[in-house]
């Protein structure tokens, strides 16, 4: 493939925009369900939300991330929309 040249009739891939997979069951939650998952730190527990807030946003729907005070290296997401 030649950098910088032209080409002509190339077909644009299509967007994988929305996020299709989650590892997290998201789409099965109702509004006041949680789940507990494993976390272990404050940059995890912030991945973890970052990934939680993600797929939430293609889903329309929102959710929190806490860390649990009563059990170690876990961290629990609930869904409040």
């Amino acid at each position: 493939m030649e950098l910088d040249k032209i080409r002509k009739g190339t077909p644009i891939p299509t967007s994988k925009q929305g996020v299709t997979e989650c590892r997290y069951p998201l789409r099965e939650m109702e509004i006041g369900d949680s789940f507990i998952t494993e976390c272990t730190g404050c940059e995890h527990r912030h991945r973890i939300s970052s990934y939680i807030h993600r797929h939430a946003k293609t889903l329309k729907m929102k959710f929190t991330v806490r860390k649990n005070h009563w059990a170690d290296r876990t961290a629990e997401v609930w869904r409040i929309s």
